[in-house]
């Protein structure tokens, strides 16, 4: 077990992170309920393994350079359809490693008034031999694989269906790739990407678009792998000053350790 795995076993992010999971077991029930009325959310929920499960390892989200709300986390595509990669509440999408199988999990919440329910819930397992990862000093991490065909449960309907994934996910090193939130705002050409939308139409709205940066006020300016924000938000007790010390230190940790357990496809 690699020095992060062991750290995180001990970290309030494992009970976080399923109490998070407990929640979507009442979300999922919500989705069948409305199901019966709207056929789209009877296709958005599928698992590769038996579902729920219990988390005991870190998870990484894949994020997209100067993340912004509309555009946050990095492309996934399900029978050769893209995703949706905005920011929203509770979503994410997060990979880790299960011994030389990697896990991917991509969710999305809708919700009205109290009620909460997954518009789109992805949780699959792939094989060793169904996905690629190269890692290269210091930390150049990819992640990919194309028209993987995987047999999956719909959680809704139970049904078995097989699906096609791809994904090319990527970490660049962060380390001297970051801005701060006032560096960003006297840049003609990061306030320009901040005020666009994600059809490149300005917004004007720059400054709350930032607002969701990380909590310490930094801006990556790269493709680049997360720690979960429960796990992220527990830097101290995992070694480090602040939660970029965590994030550049924890990533390159995890995935050489975890990368040299796998094969290339």
């Amino acid at each position: 077990m690699c020095e992060l795995c062991e750290k995180a076993k001990s970290s309030p992010y494992i009970a976080q992170i399923n109490e998070w999971f407990e929640r979507d077991k009442k979300r999922l029930l919500e989705t069948k309920s409305r199901a019966k009325s709207n056929s789209l959310l009877s296709n958005s929920c599928f698992s590769s393994v038996n579902w729920p499960i219990k988390i005991t390892f870190p998870l990484f989200e894949v994020r997209t350079a100067y993340t912004v709300p509309t555009n946050y986390f990095q492309n996934f595509f399900v029978d050769g359809e893209r995703q949706r990669n905005d920011w929203a509440h509770d979503c994410t999408r997060a990979v880790s490693f299960i011994g030389n199988r990697l896990l991917l999990l991509s969710k999305f919440i809708s919700s009205q008034y109290a009620d909460e329910w997954l518009s789109h819930y992805y949780l699959i397992l792939f094989e060793k031999n169904e996905y690629s990862i190269e890692f290269r000093e210091p930390s150049h991490i990819n992640i990919h694989t194309k028209d993987c065909e995987k047999l999956v449960q719909n959680l809704v309907t139970g049904e078995q269906v097989t699906k096609k994934f791809t994904f090319n996910f990527m970490h660049e090193p962060t380390d001297h790739a970051s801005v701060s939130r006032e560096q960003a705002m006297s840049s003609g050409k990061i306030k320009e990407i901040y005020g666009r939308s994600s059809t490149g139409q300005a917004t004007g709205d720059a400054t709350s678009r930032m607002a969701l940066q990380d909590f310490d006020g930094y801006i990556l300016t790269v493709p680049h792998f997360a720690p979960h924000p429960y796990l992220l938000n527990d830097y101290k007790n995992m070694g480090s000053p602040t939660r970029f010390d965590f994030e550049n230190a924890a990533v390159p940790l995890y995935f050489k350790s975890h990368s040299q357990n796998t094969a290339k496809v």
